[in-house]
């Protein structure tokens, strides 16, 4: 177990490196392990993916989230198939194997280099770096939050939105070729030949290669002319990418990507049945709106369980970056294609004006009161929303009534949890790992964060609150915290680090410290007395 590991020396092989800042992300293997690591070191500047080092270092457990509403960064890790972070102490480079996927990821990087050259504001670059090529390490928390708030996050990876676009750019030019003989397979082949070309010149991330065999699928579905075959397509290329990579089921992009084309292509023709505007700039407008409602509906319930937050006002933020966004594109794509030739510059240093058009709007939109409202959905909740969805879709014809009904439906059934969860949970005890034995004590909606036998917030004794003091009674003794309340529990112990092995009668004992031996030593003192044991090492404990 890597537990019970706490260093490694061995020859590791890095697959994956991104400058994050003033920082490198870095991604090793070693035989089937996956470890990554943070560094600041200039020497990160010289290395490649493919390199294989000679390595010594210490294997760092991933922490688990700290608070019960916060991300799980560990969870999120694991999906990616890293199992631990690495702190190297002694480290040498033995010889480059670079493959093609390797060879991918350098090029990306080299790009990403000649981009920090330009004669930009880092903002600028780094919003660049993440709307071309994926990468998305030097955009700062402001400007995260920013675009997330607004609900323009999946215009900061390259991806379906882009593919898309370069996708539609070859439809039109290829036009003129319709007259040919073999127009559709020809069609096929040179949009096939386009969409992948693009994707190798933006650097050929996970994210724009999964798009990429989804939009080969299309053209391949479009030249073939059967009906149904856009979702076929979808289909076929999600069993290809889940052959070759299994573990891509469990990553979010991956997800969310299938899902919003899924929305798209099962909603839109239905919602167009509703009504249809003539005249082609409303026209326009209004299959943007329908884009934006079905993609956002299908991913919604993936976003609320991973991030708990759902942003009010994507469908303002869409209408107003979405209509210019592919004037954005291609003009971005012929910054890149033309920066090698000097005379081009000035249309280089002109760009930026659309970049800070697009940072100033999710700016803007995420300024407005209750811009992204905080809403978590259980697992079984999100399950439940997509099975209502997909029995609507299939079995009903989705009228306009129909439609609001279904999210209705789904909007109280996750708010129904909600409450059942508040209800459930209406006096519990939050135990936080950490040797000061932070406590929260919740009773309906209300919180009473308390320290060591004292209130945190101000200082305060606990007899100063009187419902704690009736209900939840509080003492320490020697090194030890001893709370009886009517929890499920009638008699609990926190102990620590410093607690000495000596415990009276009691329901159950909880260990708060960070000590993995610690931890151990009282799990089987615990045993032997026949109480019961639990443990918040790895993060926090909820007694309800």
């Amino acid at each position: 177990m890597l537990e019970d590991r706490k260093s490694l020396e061995a020859v590791i092989r890095l697959n994956y490196i991104e400058k994050k800042g003033e920082k490198y992300q870095i991604h090793f293997s070693q035989s089937s392990e996956n470890y990554y690591c943070l560094s600041s070191d200039s020497i990160c500047a010289r290395w490649k993916a493919g390199d294989l080092f000679w390595m010594d270092g210490d294997l760092i457990p991933i922490s688990g989230p700290s608070r019960p509403d916060q991300f799980n960064f560990k969870a999120y890790l694991q999906n990616q198939n890293l199992i631990a972070r690495l702190h190297w102490k002694r480290i040498a480079k033995i010889k480059s194997e670079a493959t093609f996927k390797d060879l991918l990821v350098n090029y990306r990087n080299s790009l990403a280099q000649r981009i920090d050259s330009w004669p930009w504001a880092e903002k600028h670059k780094a919003l660049y770096k993440a709307l071309f090529l994926g990468l998305k390490g030097d955009l700062d928390s402001e400007m995260r939050q920013d675009f997330g708030a607004a609900g323009l996050m999946h215009v900061l990876a390259v991806s379906g939105l882009h593919l898309g676009m370069i996708y539609l750019l070859l439809q039109f030019l290829l036009k003129p070729l319709k007259a040919l003989p073999y127009f559709r397979i020809l069609n096929c082949i040179l949009s096939i030949i386009g969409i992948w070309a693009f994707s190798f010149l933006s650097g050929a991330g996970p994210s724009v290669l999964r798009a990429a065999t989804l939009f080969s699928f299309l053209a391949i579905g479009k030249a073939i002319n059967r009906p149904g075959s856009g979702l076929s397509s979808v289909w076929a290329s999600a069993l290809v990418l889940l052959w070759f990579q299994p573990l891509l089921i469990r990553q979010l992009g991956f997800l969310l990507s299938y899902s919003a084309v899924i929305g798209i292509l099962f909603l839109v023709p239905k919602m167009k049945a509703w009504h249809s505007f003539k005249f082609q700039p409303l026209k326009s407008v209004q299959e943007l709106i329908y884009v934006s409602i079905a993609a956002q509906l299908f991913t919604a319930p993936i976003s609320l369980n991973t991030f708990g937050s759902f942003p009010l006002y994507f469908l303002l933020a869409n209408l107003l970056v979405l209509p210019l966004m592919s004037l954005i594109m291609y003009a971005g794509l012929l910054v890149l294609l033309l920066d090698p030739f000097p005379i081009f510059s000035f249309f280089r240093d002109s760009f930026p004006i659309a970049l800070e058009y697009m940072s100033k709007i999710s700016a803007w939109i995420s300024s407005f009161p209750n811009a992204q409202i905080q809403w978590n959905i259980s697992w079984f909740n999100c399950t439940l929303s997509y099975i209502l969805l997909a029995y609507w879709l299939i079995h009903s014809r989705l009228s306009l009534k129909k439609f609001i009904a279904l999210i209705m439906c789904l909007g109280i059934i996750s708010y129904g949890q909600s409450l059942y969860q508040k209800m459930v949970t209406a006096q519990s005890l939050v135990i936080y790992s950490g040797n000061d034995r932070e406590l929260v004590y919740r009773t309906g909606s209300t919180e009473y964060h308390l320290n060591a036998g004292e209130v945190k917030t101000s200082q305060r004794k606990l007899s100063s609150l009187p419902y704690i003091d009736q209900n939840l009674n509080i003492k320490e003794e020697k090194d030890q915290i001893i709370l009886t309340s009517p929890l499920s529990v009638n008699s609990l112990i926190l102990v620590n680090d410093q607690t000495q092995m000596e415990v009276k009668d009691s329901a159950l004992v909880v260990y708060t410290g960070f000590s993995l031996e610690k931890e151990k030593a009282w799990q089987s003192y615990c045993q032997a007395l026949n109480i019961s044991f639990r443990s918040c090492r790895k993060g926090y404990l909820t007694i309800p």
